[in-house]
């Protein structure tokens, strides 16, 4: 497994850059709402978090 360097642009170096990350933005570009679903602690709450702290 490789390791990502982190998410670019955010203070969050620790973080491994996921592809729902992008999936997701995709999706916000042309849907008001995009629920994030999963187990628990798989980084719904840091993903959400991410995408308010970015303007």
């Amino acid at each position: 497994m490789t390791k990502n360097a982190g998410v670019p642009g955010s203070s969050h170096s620790r973080l491994l850059a996921r592809k729902v990350q992008v999936m997701a933005a995709e999706a916000l570009t042309d849907t008001r709402v995009v629920t994030l679903n999963g187990a628990r602690q798989s980084g719904k709450s840091t993903l959400a978090a991410l995408w308010r702290a970015t303007p």
